[in-house]
């Protein structure tokens, strides 16, 4: 949980970096979330399972921008942009693919320190 709460300023506070460091790197810890979030509610799930859906929901919400849903949420409830973006970008797929994955070898790294026990969150 803690993980999860401490990516939500650092993440917003990088997409303040000049040009595209601040939307890839603000993306990547986007990814990040959501797979602390993953882990969140599957807390026993191994990190390639937890890695791919937090793959799939990040390339699920990049999609979904391409859809008329998320500007019709911004208007009633402005925070729904930080929640699932704006604007179609296809390199935020990417972002969203590479941001899981680096969660997932991370996450990994902490449990192998761990002898394998327990949540790297």
């Amino acid at each position: 949980m803690a993980v999860a709460v401490s990516l939500v300023p650092v993440g917003l506070g990088v997409r303040m970096l000049p040009g595209e460091w601040g939307n890839v790197a603000g993306g990547i810890l986007y990814a990040g979330l959501v797979y602390a979030l993953c882990g969140l509610v599957a807390p026993r799930a191994r990190p390639v399972v937890l890695g791919v859906a937090a793959g799939v929901i990040g390339v699920g919400v990049e999609v979904l921008q391409l859809t008329p849903l998320p500007g019709a949420l911004l208007g009633p409830i402005p925070i729904a942009r930080y929640i699932l973006g704006s604007t179609f970008a296809v390199g935020d797929l990417a972002i969203a693919l590479v941001g899981a994955a680096l969660a997932c070898a991370v996450d990994s790294a902490v449990r192998r320190g761990r002898g394998g026990v327990g949540r790297s969150d």
